[in-house]
């Protein structure tokens, strides 16, 4: 074979090569793609349910005390309380923690969630909250906070009433709780108090009334759930 012609031969050979790598790609992409939903959604393949936490005995997932949102068992003997802020990345960290002690000591352990926005880093912290508040009063506050987490990223003023449309919610009934600031006040006096307990950041939380600054590891609260249970 001529050189000129071995030439042409290797570089016809070497593009009909990266043609068909390319084609192959494309095709590929195109499938996972097409497999994909970007929509805002839940981490169960894109149902959203009612977050089970439920424990033997109570049966309760999650409901208001005392203007308080709280899961598990509402007479367990230790109260974890949280002040939290829904764009804070260590909170949605945090919040897989809390499920998981909510699980491992059923019927033991009571979770608080307070509010607290840090309006300086996160712009989109408050109005989310008024949101998850509003579909509080729809029975779906716990719902709506854990879909925030899972979509944290996503987070911005859209996403209030994104979310309150995926849960099914009375969506006239919603707009009108967000239009009329109807949990500003109560945001606004979770936060306050959070800084008068000695809150400066999120998550700020308080076993039976002790401390434990930051996302702190599952291994450290379980010391300080013990030492309550034991006392």
């Amino acid at each position: 074979m001529k050189k000129n012609e071995k030439f042409a031969f290797v570089m016809g050979f070497s593009v009909g090569v990266a043609l068909i790598s390319l084609i192959g790609f494309i095709l590929v992409g195109a499938l996972y793609l097409g497999d994909k939903d970007f929509s805002f959604r839940s981490k169960t393949n894109g149902a959203v349910e009612k977050n089970n936490i439920d424990n033997a005995s109570s049966g309760i997932a999650g409901e208001k005390i005392n203007g308080v949102w709280t899961r598990g068992d509402k007479n367990a003997p230790v109260t974890i309380l949280e002040f939290s802020d829904y764009q804070c990345p260590f909170c949605s960290r945090h919040h897989e923690t809390m499920k998981k002690i909510l699980e491992e000591y059923a019927g033991k352990v009571k979770w608080e969630y307070k509010h607290f926005p840090l309006d300086s880093m996160h712009p989109y912290a408050r109005i989310v909250a008024e949101g998850a508040e509003c579909a509080g009063d729809q029975g779906k506050f716990w719902e709506y906070t854990d879909l925030l987490y899972e979509n944290q990223r996503s987070i911005k003023s859209e996403i209030v009433p994104q979310l309150a449309e995926q849960l099914n919610l009375d969506m006239e009934k919603f707009t009108e709780c967000i239009k009329s600031g109807k949990y500003k006040e109560k945001i606004s006096a979770d936060q306050a108090e959070g800084k008068k307990m000695g809150v400066r950041g999120t998550p700020g939380n308080f076993v039976n009334g002790v401390e434990l600054k930051g996302a702190v590891p599952f291994e450290q609260f379980k010391k300080e759930i013990d030492k309550a249970l034991n006392k």
